[in-house]
This record gives C-alpha cells, structure tokens and sequence, in this order.
C-alpha cells in the first residue's frame, strides 16, 4: 500500500486541463533607431486549452516628450518611435473561456545611429 501513497498524491497535485490560464509573450525587446515603426508581437502568446480571444497592449512608459501612439489591434501592433529613449508596453491576453493571463513586457530602447554597436572584420 505504501508503494501508491506517492503516485495517488501525484494524480491529486495535477492541476485540471479545464479552464487553463492563458500565457502572454509580449516578444523580444528591440533596439531601433528614431523614425522607424516598429511592430510589437504577441503571436506567441498562448493557451493551452483553447485559443487567444483578444490582445490588451499598454504602454507604460516611454520617453518624455514622446507623441507616439498605437496603430491596429490584436498580435502585432505598431508604433513609430519619435525620440531617442525607453518604450515599455505590457501585453495581457484573454482566451476563449474569458481567463486573463498575468501580463508580459516587452522594452524597446531608440538610440542615435552613432550609438549602435558596430562589428569591425578585419582580414588579414
């Protein structure tokens, strides 16, 4: 009897496939230039018991002086980075069943084009 103790607490501590809590993935943080737009991706996001209703992007913070905003909906949004600092947008995502995920970040950081780290091949 004792050799089932622990596969019966095993069954127990499974957690129920139903009403899973979906899983946000605001995507990779990006370093870009000013003048670009840039595309925020949320197509990882997943749920494993359905599928992703809608996308929830906000903007925490960005550089002072900052007029961007957001254009389109849903996985991939995008805004046009307009001044040199840190943009911050957090992405929660809600799935067929009405859960809500915890939210993910994403960070991207505009910088001028001289402050791009450059590769130097030298061939000799």
């Amino acid at each position: 009897m004792t050799r089932w103790v622990p596969f019966l607490v095993m069954l127990f501590g499974c957690e129920a496939k139903e009403d899973a809590q979906p899983v946000a993935n605001a995507g990779t943080d990006q370093l870009v230039t000013p003048g670009v737009t840039v595309t925020l991706d949320g197509s990882d996001s997943s749920d494993r018991d359905g599928r992703i209703r809608s996308y929830a992007w906000t903007r925490v913070s960005a550089p002072e002086g900052s007029t961007s905003s957001f254009e389109g909906t849903g996985a991939n949004p995008s805004f046009l980075v307009d001044i040199v600092g840190r943009y911050v947008f957090s992405l929660s995502v809600t799935d067929d069943a009405g859960n809500l995920s915890y939210p993910d970040m994403v960070e991207v950081i505009a910088v001028e084009p001289s402050e791009r780290p450059m590769a130097v091949l030298d061939a000799q």
